[in-house]
């Protein structure tokens, strides 16, 4: 009985947490406002790349290639560079 208890607490703790959540659109508080972009535009045809997976060069040669189906500014494309090199 407690553990029946215990799971509906839980329940209903992570459904109540999971209003509390920012859009995946929204840069979260520590992260820059690049960040969007790279939630609500990278992984949506692959895995997205994180912040430190990848060398800036790489990066770079990545960015040639989506530009022809990602059409970013060029500052947005330096800034995403910039913050996943990182």
């Amino acid at each position: 009985m407690r553990a029946r208890r215990r799971g509906g607490a839980i329940a209903a703790l992570a459904i109540a947490l999971g209003g509390c959540a920012t859009s995946a659109s929204e840069p979260r508080a520590e992260e820059p406002a690049i960040a969007s972009v790279w939630r609500a535009r990278c992984g949506a045809c692959h895995a997205p790349v994180q912040p430190g997976e990848r060398s800036v060069t790489a990066l770079r040669a990545a960015a040639k290639r989506h530009d022809k189906r990602v059409h970013l500014a060029a500052a947005e494309w330096d800034a995403l560079i910039a913050w996943l090199g990182k």
